[in-house]
């Protein structure tokens, strides 16, 4: 069962003091964390998984050709791996600034973690030997007995750990993550001053522990079907999930480096206004460093809470944003270019809707407006250019195409949005829209 709101955190030397239902949040920089990371040469890379002839789906990925470019024409999307795949994705950016995709192997239903060549856990040889694009040999993650995951998501915890979290068909919450490094010998040899012969030693040094990812463990305490996350203020992990009774919960750890499922809260409903069912969900840190969820009501509309105070673990209840009285069928949450919440939606009438937020506190919006004709749409994300505008992306069923269509956002902060949208990858059953760092990082 879904716990009562309200219970107090243990405090710990090493993570946010909780009192009160208030964080006492380190004073670290936490820009990273309340505004989208630029960088000059930063492009927007798609991930989709393509339905093959014989049943399973090929990783593809394409990329703006340069930073707040055009992509490529929608045929000619390059394939990760030869791996064949279930149509379950995630995909995020990781702590070296290297991309990083999970998914669920159609043969076995283990989960592949695939990094961006270059990274901890470069290995070769890349596939395919395309500059900007090079993938490693996946790392196999397995699966917990008897366990089918049909959704995953990839997370930065608040030691920039990354984190693969998964949503099974019972409903289930899974929960891995990148263990701490461990401490090696290497020997070297060297010359001591006043010597005439070198000798080896042995040195200390950091590498990777063995093997470098945690074991899967349950989040027990709900039943869920969709799940989001952001990160609060001091960069602990959030999870929301709308459970199979419709309502909007949401967990997250009570120390920064948590290891086992004792150290998280538990699950506890968010608001309980009468709103429910919820059949979509999105979450952000917003400016005022509070995180905030989005869920599509039984009204259709977005509604929205917010937490009262950062890092706290009590929520406003449930307002909107604005209406569009369009009757909407999916959600897109990401940031505008000063760090406040911007929303996409699409509406049964093949429109695309913006929001975008003006002050975080005490709520202003900017309002829905309708910004684009788009076709019929089931996934919808954000993606974010190197000058910090907007695009909006967005995926038609299978059975229509499964074109991954883009719609820009005019200049950065604008209302605006490009009269015509582009096709940008063809054939696509699910998608997950990326920061490639890869060429700024060299």
């Amino acid at each position: 069962m879904v716990e009562e709101a309200g219970a107090k955190a243990a405090a710990d030397d090493t993570t946010a003091l909780l009192e009160d239902d208030v964080a006492v949040v380190p004073s670290n920089d936490r820009d990273a964390v309340t505004e989208p990371v630029a960088a000059a040469n930063m492009r927007i890379l798609v991930g989709a998984l393509v339905a093959g002839a014989g049943g399973g789906c090929t990783l593809v990925t394409t990329v703006q050709q340069s930073p707040d470019g055009s992509f490529p024409p929608a045929g000619s999307a390059v394939p990760v791996n030869d791996v064949a795949y279930d149509p379950v994705l995630a995909g995020a950016t990781a702590m070296d600034g290297r991309i990083v995709f999970a998914a669920v192997r159609a043969a076995d239903k283990g989960v592949d973690l695939i990094f961006q060549h270059g990274g901890e856990f470069a290995s070769g040889p890349a596939f395919p030997d395309t500059p900007g694009a090079e993938w490693d040999t996946p790392l196999d993650l397995g699966r917990p007995a008897e366990t089918v995951f049909t959704e995953l998501l990839i997370g930065l915890d608040a030691l920039g750990r990354t984190s693969v979290f998964g949503v099974s068909d019972v409903g289930d919450v899974w929960w891995l993550f990148k263990k701490p490094p461990k401490v090696v010998e290497r020997e070297i040899t060297i010359t001591p001053p006043g010597a005439r012969e070198p000798i080896t030693i042995k040195v200390p040094e950091l590498g990777p522990a063995d093997p470098p990812f945690s074991g899967w463990q349950k989040l027990d305490g709900a039943t869920v079907t969709k799940l989001a996350l952001a990160n609060n203020a001091d960069d602990r992990i959030i999870l929301f999930a709308i459970t199979d009774g419709g309502d909007v919960v949401f967990n997250e750890p009570r120390v920064m480096n948590a290891s086992d499922p004792s150290d998280w809260y538990g699950w506890e409903v968010v608001s309980g206004d009468g709103l429910a069912p919820f059949t979509e969900i999105g979450a952000s840190l917003d400016d005022s460093e509070r995180v905030n969820v989005f869920a599509l009501d039984a009204q259709n509309e977005i509604s929205h809470a917010r937490q009262v105070k950062a890092g706290c673990r009590a929520w406003t209840g449930y307002v909107h944003p604005g209406l569009t009285l369009a009757g909407l069928g999916c959600l897109a949450v990401g940031l505008n270019a000063s760090g406040n919440v911007a929303l996409g939606a699409a509406s049964h009438d093949n429109v695309a809707w913006t929001n975008l937020e003006r002050v975080a506190v005490p709520g202003e919006w900017g309002g829905w407006q309708p910004s684009a004709h788009v076709p019929a749409t089931t996934a919808m994300a954000f993606g974010f250019n190197a000058n910090r505008a907007l695009a909006l992306f967005g995926l038609t069923p299978a059975d229509e195409g499964g074109t991954v269509w883009m719609v820009a956002q005019a200049a950065p902060g604008s209302s605006e949005w490009s009269a015509f949208g582009t096709s940008v990858l063809d054939g696509a059953v699910t998608m997950a829209v990326v920061r490639d760092l890869s060429i700024a990082a060299g």
